[in-house]
């Protein structure tokens, strides 16, 4: 009895080791699966090196600022839209404008967040409701076609906005660099503008140099080969031409003054 006791309590610490292992197998499985699912669920992080790839295949892409309320809002909503990509086989990006300023200038962000349809490089604003059932729709049922694209001038990728995200980038290097003089070095806010509009005139001048260089190397000017005594001559009897033609013009050399005068006598002793 004993031993059938000791046997049976063996099997049954056996199975429990056999259950647990198990149980900690299926556990580990489970935590692998979220993991990946998880990380295929979020949305993509672009900005100003990466957003080219918008340009192939379908993409819902979120222009937003952390610090904008309505971006906050629409935050949860568009982690469970990009938890549908998959199903509705298509990749769904997000850009932080702060972050990335050339985007916005790029893809002229009047009002956050801005969400653009691309598909093959056609991009499309998306102006419908803000929940992701509503964004689900708006793909499954191909909503986007029924959307007009946006013009070719201010497509994100022609060469007119790539001059404008550049300018923005530049905007915000010289501001960066004011507030590096001011908050930084230390610099007065009037010292730091003087600073700017010296390099403005100075850049400016130099500018204007090289493209008066760049005319004259192109259409370089005439000069006459006359020796200037021959000029001067010639200008003299232009001169002298020019009075001759304005005496012959006047009044006291005109034939009919006379003919003209006789008449009025004519006239005067007739009355």
């Amino acid at each position: 009895m004993p031993t059938t006791l000791c046997r049976d309590l063996r099997h049954l610490a056996t199975a429990r080791s056999m259950l647990f292992l198990v149980l900690l197998y299926l556990s580990s499985m489970h935590n692998q699966s979220e993991a990946a699912r998880s990380g295929k669920k979020a949305p993509i992080e672009l900005d100003e090196n990466t957003w080219t790839r918008l340009l192939e295949g379908e993409w819902m892409f979120d222009l937003y600022a952390p610090w904008c309320p309505a971006c906050k809002r629409l935050e949860p909503e568009w982690k469970k839209f990009a938890e549908w990509s998959d199903d509705l086989n298509i990749n769904v990006a997000s850009a932080d404008v702060t972050a990335n300023p050339a985007l916005s200038g790029r893809f002229m962000v009047r009002g956050l967040p801005t969400i653009y349809h691309v598909k093959d490089g056609i991009f499309r604003i998306y102006d419908g409701p803000r929940q992701h059932h509503a964004l689900i729709n708006f793909i499954e049922e191909q909503n986007w076609k029924s959307t007009p694209p946006v013009s070719r001038w201010i497509a994100p990728d022609t060469l007119q906005m790539s001059f404008l995200a550049y300018s923005f980038r530049l905007s915000m290097t010289l501001r960066n660099i004011h507030n590096h003089l001011v908050e930084n070095v230390g610099l007065p806010y009037y010292v730091s503008y003087l600073i700017f509009a010296l390099c403005t005139v100075t850049l400016g001048t130099l500018l204007g140099l090289f493209i008066v260089f760049i005319i004259d190397m192109l259409c370089p000017a005439r000069y006459s080969s006359c020796p200037p005594e021959t000029i001067s001559r010639a200008v003299i009897e232009k001169r002298g031409q020019a009075k001759d033609s304005d005496l012959d013009d006047s009044p006291e050399s005109s034939p009919e003054k006379p003919s003209s005068t006789k008449e009025k006598v004519r006239r005067r002793v007739k009355s």
